[in-house]
Parts: structure tokens; sequence; C-alpha cells
């Protein structure tokens, strides 16, 4: 007898590599020494105006004149320095929403493009955000998702609540589950979940696994058919491996 060719199935967890980004913030203008020098002579020009002001004698003469001449040049040259840094701050926040904007577009595009539906979810398990996989996944429109409870269409969890307490307990959670479509069909999904990533948001990322499970179905019912037959008969039923000749099976009437 010619043995059967089981398939095996191994299901490999892959690690993937977090998605770099070619963009960098660019680090904070930090105070410099004449933003320092800048503080220290408004300091300096209004202690003066203050000496000045309160001290009557220094309105007569030359030393009027000087400190006075003083604080003015003092002033300009804080004016200047104050102006210069605010310039470069604004040239900083230009840039730093430049990179964002950019690692906006970037992020948007591989969660849009990516294959495996992904869902954000709140605390309360609300669908927030879906992308197009996860629409075609769950087969139903935007609207009919994002913003619905997650629980309406997971329906092999049991008490979803339960369920949705102990994820966040255990901060993360790869498993398989039966998901409501839009159509009202059943498929089986394989999902990986990650609490918290932003304070209050959490991800879920699935793909479709009703054809493998189908697959695994298909062959447990083939080798319990094999096993009644080959249980029942009267002939002597055995089957060797072609290259080593090692016994695989042997029937109860052998």
């Amino acid at each position: 007898m010619v043995q059967g060719l089981r398939p095996l199935f191994v299901c490999c967890l892959v690690k993937r590599p977090a998605v770099q980004t070619l963009h960098k913030i660019p680090p904070r203008v930090q105070p410099h020494r004449w933003l320092r020098v800048g503080s220290f002579l408004v300091c300096f020009a209004a202690v003066t105006l203050l000496a000045t002001a309160f001290g009557t004698r220094l309105y007569s003469g030359s030393l009027s004149s000087t400190l006075l001449t003083l604080v003015l040049i003092a002033l300009c040259i804080a004016i200047g320095l104050h102006v210069r840094f605010l310039l470069l701050a604004r040239r900083e926040q230009r840039e730093t929403a430049t990179v964002l904007d950019a690692t906006e577009r970037e992020y948007k595009s591989v969660f849009d493009s990516t294959l495996d539906g992904i869902l954000i979810l709140d605390n309360e398990g609300v669908c927030i955000e879906a992308n197009p996989a996860a629409l075609t996944l769950f087969r139903t429109a935007y609207e009919n998702l994002v913003g619905q409870p997650i629980e309406k269409f997971f329906t092999g969890v049991g008490d979803f609540k339960d369920a949705w307490n102990r994820f966040l307990d255990r901060k993360s959670e790869h498993r398989e589950t039966q998901v409501l479509r839009g159509d009202g069909g059943t498929i089986f999904v394989e999902y990986t979940a990650k609490a918290n990533y932003l304070p209050g948001r959490h991800v879920a990322v699935m793909r479709d696994v009703t054809r493998r499970k189908q697959a695994e179905e298909a062959l447990r019912e083939s080798e319990e058919r094999f096993q009644e037959m080959a249980g029942n008969i009267e002939e002597i039923f055995w089957t060797l491996d072609v290259k080593d000749r090692r016994v695989l099976y042997v029937n109860r009437a052998y």
C-alpha cells in the first residue's frame, strides 16, 4: 500500500524589523553664551535704569550721560541677540514640522499598504482606526467598523469583557479566534495584539487563516476515515517507509 502523504503545518513567528524612518528630528536649540550674555545685558540695563531713577544726583554731569549711553548700547545688543535666538528657534520649528510631516506620511503609507489587517482600539475596545486590509478582512465599510465596539465582530472568545480585561492585564496576546464579517459570514483569524503602545491606545494585527483551518479539519477527517477503514478490514494492512523499510503502520488484522 502506498502511504498517504500528510501535510505538515508549521507556524513560524517572524520578528519583523521595526520600520526605521530616514528622517531625524533636529535637536533643540540650546541656549548659547550669546543668549546668556544678552540676558545679562538686559539685567544690567534694568538695574542701571533703576539706580538712575532713584539716584537724583546721577541726573547731572557726565556720569549720567555715560551711564545712559551704556544702557542704550546694552539694550541694543541684548535685543539683537534675542532676535537672533528667536529666528533660530523659528527655523528649528519649521524643520521639526517638516520632519514630523514626512514621518507621518511614511507611517500612513505603511499603515495603508500592509497586507495584514490593523485595528487601533481605545480602552473600551472601540475601534478608532482601521487600515484598508482590515476593511477587506471584515468585508465592511469604514464607517461600519470605525467607531464600533470590536465585540460586535468577535464571536469565538466567550465573555468578551473578561477576555478584554485579561488582555489589558497581560499587555500582549497572540492567538486564533473566529470573527463575524459584515456580510454575515464567519472566518478564523490569527492575531497579535499589543496593549498601550500609546497611553490608552491598543493595536491588533490580524490575518485570515480560514483556509489553513479548513485544511487541518480536512486532514483530521481523512485521518479518521483512514483509521476506521484500516481498523475494520479483515485483510492484513501495513505501510512501510520506502527508503529504509521502516514499518510506519500496521492494522489490527496484522
